[in-house]
């Protein structure tokens, strides 16, 4: 059974959307809104994540942030599992088989280049 994070975490927010932010938008009140905008584990997921990235810069406050969260392609089981010719692909984590994109750490700067490190 999966879960409706709306239905988990809705009687706590003031609002809350589950929408494709590239097919639709959200409020004009919220452009230039929020100070955080956390993307855990989202920009592997999407053929154009820079597009994406100028999306979601519409509704970041000025002086706000955005956290990217991603899988590193260099993390060690990585090259270790091409080494030994596998490649297992699964349904969640970080081998998650709707991964379309890979990135390092270097990769991960150039996609998202107004990045800076805390």
């Amino acid at each position: 059974m999966e879960i409706n994070p709306s239905e988990v975490i809705g009687p706590y927010l003031e609002e809350n959307w589950q929408i494709d932010l590239t097919k639709e938008e959200l409020p004009e009140k919220y452009k230039g809104f929020f100070n955080w905008v956390i993307l855990h584990d989202v920009l592997e997921h999407l053929y154009n994540p820079l597009k994406f990235l100028g999306i979601i810069n519409q509704y970041v406050a000025k002086g706000g942030r955005v956290v990217i969260v991603c899988p590193n392609a260099q993390y060690w089981e990585v090259p270790y599992a091409l080494l030994t010719g596998n490649w297992p692909l699964g349904k969640h984590g970080f081998w998650n088989e709707d991964h379309v994109r890979w990135f390092t750490f270097k990769e991960a700067l150039h996609t998202c280049p107004l990045a800076s490190l805390l």
